[in-house]
């Protein structure tokens, strides 16, 4: 299965969501998982290469695999026994020129879909991470995914933004084969205007807003910097928000 956490919104925890399911399938659920990082920012093959405190090859990359004639299983890193990783690359930015000179126009959104579909059977869970674009990259994640979870703030421009990736998403349901999993707030405070950004959420999308939100935690912002940890102060608390949401998300699947 290939999960999808995206938005055209950046800052909305696409990465760290990615990095969380990651993390809690592999080291919780004993499930094995790779993990694509699509973003030229790299954020979550750092992430992971923190979190699981493994040195990457940098010449192993998803760029690498799509275009420089070496093949996916090449390009895969294994992070742990049940855990391999696809790395970002910034060239991914160059992603639509490559694809406009090594494929024909009618399999450029299929990219993707065409250089993985070798290890699809490999994993139980194939989990990919996006940039805040629109562009050939996105259309080629949303191609091979099979669920997409939207993440999102509670402030008016998340909102906003979450809206117009919903219809991206209707207007791509045509030709292509996912479901949405459901809209996942991210970083929840208890002020009016989380309060009232959430009933805003439930009224424009009722039964795909997540049950579990993930509350704003200090945890998390530190994860993001220094890697996931399980001994420091909250980080049961913290990684129990995530978990509700993983089993509430196999519930959904």
């Amino acid at each position: 299965m290939v999960i999808t956490p995206s938005n055209f919104k950046g800052g909305v925890g696409k990465t760290t969501t990615s990095l969380l399911l990651t993390y809690i399938l592999t080291k919780h659920k004993d499930k094995k998982v790779l993990v694509i990082d699509t973003d030229p920012q790299e954020n979550l093959t750092y992430s992971i290469s923190t979190t699981f405190k493994k040195s990457l090859d940098p010449n192993k990359n998803i760029f690498n695999a799509c275009f420089d004639n070496s093949t996916i299983e090449e390009n895969i890193q294994s992070i742990t026994n049940n855990l391999d990783l696809l790395a970002g690359e910034w060239k991914m930015t160059e992603f639509e020129i490559e694809a406009n000179r090594q494929y024909k126009q009618s399999q450029q959104k299929n990219i993707l879909s065409i250089v993985i579909s070798p290890i699809m059977n490999d994993y139980d869970y194939i989990i990919i991470d996006t940039s805040p674009y629109i562009n050939l990259v996105m259309d080629n994640v949303i191609h091979v995914t099979n669920y997409v979870m939207i993440t999102t703030q509670t402030d008016s421009m998340a909102f906003e933004s979450t809206k117009r990736y919903y219809d991206y998403l209707l207007s791509m349901a045509n030709n292509t084969d996912f479901k949405l999993l459901g809209v996942l707030p991210y970083l929840v405070g208890d002020s009016s205007t989380d309060k009232y950004y959430l009933q805003e959420y439930n009224d424009v999308f009722g039964d795909e807003l997540f049950n579990h939100k993930v509350k704003h935690s200090d945890r998390v912002k530190t994860w993001n910097r220094k890697g996931i940890t399980e001994d420091k102060p909250y980080d049961k608390k913290t990684l129990a928000m995530y978990e509700n949401v993983v089993d509430e998300m196999l519930e959904k699947m």
